[in-house]
């Protein structure tokens, strides 16, 4: 039912499509700060991850160690949004009005779950795959079977969170594809 290409190119697309996604929603909740502070932390995370893919992914093992740094790195940056706006509110006016107007959001506790588990799950294969290129186990069960479908579905759940968070924003609501108006 489903082929090695297939979940390969599904694999790929939820890599890649996050970046234009997030974009997008960054400039469709432009209006409302804290929606757009969110999203523009997770945008930059995202952009630096896509930018050190390539050389990433070409240490072998090592990726799995980059991912559960880049885990941690995420969940400190969402989880210390207010302090960063604390500490720049006095240079920078948007980071001022953010400080007066944060929420934490229940979107956002549950990203942070499915950081945390994407992080615990790296960490995990990370030592599978290390264990097992050293010869210590003979065979990789956790990246073979389950690690994919895992990522896979905490990407898919990331996804659904992060489009809620910019449906709840009342600016959404009055955003409208069609003819500019006069």
């Amino acid at each position: 039912m489903f082929s090695y290409e297939a979940l390969n190119m599904f694999y790929t697309f939820l890599g890649y499509s996050s970046t234009p996604i997030l974009l997008f929603l960054v400039l469709v909740s432009w209006r409302n700060v804290n929606c757009r502070y969110i999203l523009s932390v997770l945008l930059s995370i995202e952009i630096v991850e896509s930018l050190t893919f390539d050389v990433v992914y070409s240490w072998g093992n090592e990726y799995y160690l980059f991912a559960v740094f880049s885990g941690l790195i995420s969940f400190s940056l969402i989880l210390g949004r207010r302090l960063i706006a604390e500490m720049l509110k006095n240079d920078i006016y948007f980071f001022e009005k953010i400080s007066k107007e944060y929420k934490f959001l229940k979107q956002e506790g549950a990203l942070l779950f499915c950081y945390g588990t994407s992080t615990f799950i790296h960490a995990i294969t990370y030592i599978e795959v290390s264990l097992y290129t050293n010869r210590f186990i003979e065979n990789y069960i956790i990246q073979k079977y389950f690690f994919g479908p895992s990522i896979s579905i905490i990407h898919m759940t990331c996804y659904i969170l992060i489009i809620s968070i910019v449906m709840k924003n009342k600016t959404v609501r009055n955003f409208t594809l069609g003819k500019a108006s006069s």
